[in-house]
């Protein structure tokens, strides 16, 4: 299951070239900020898949508009520079 941010804060499921709302499998979580939330999300997610894959089945599909980063501002990222360096000297 591909979970996204939309524009407006909701999570959503990838279902048939659209998003499916699946925020209410998740909107007991507390978080502080956008960026906050998604991390918190995952170390819940495998308790809660079947919750939110039944959503995700059921609910009316959105076409796939403005969606986030699922981690808005993810923490690590040094790494990341070193492997694209690496990369482009091959």
């Amino acid at each position: 299951m591909r979970l996204v941010l939309t524009s407006d804060g909701r999570i959503a499921a990838q279902r048939d070239g659209g998003w499916v709302d699946v925020s209410a499998a998740f909107d007991d979580i507390p978080y502080r900020a956008a960026a906050d939330r998604m991390p918190r999300i995952m170390g819940v997610l495998a308790g809660r898949r079947e919750q939110a894959e039944a959503l995700a089945a059921s609910g009316a599909v959105e076409p796939a508009g403005e969606v986030q980063a699922p981690v808005p501002r993810p923490t690590k990222l040094i790494a990341a520079f070193g492997n694209y360096r690496e990369g482009t000297d091959r």
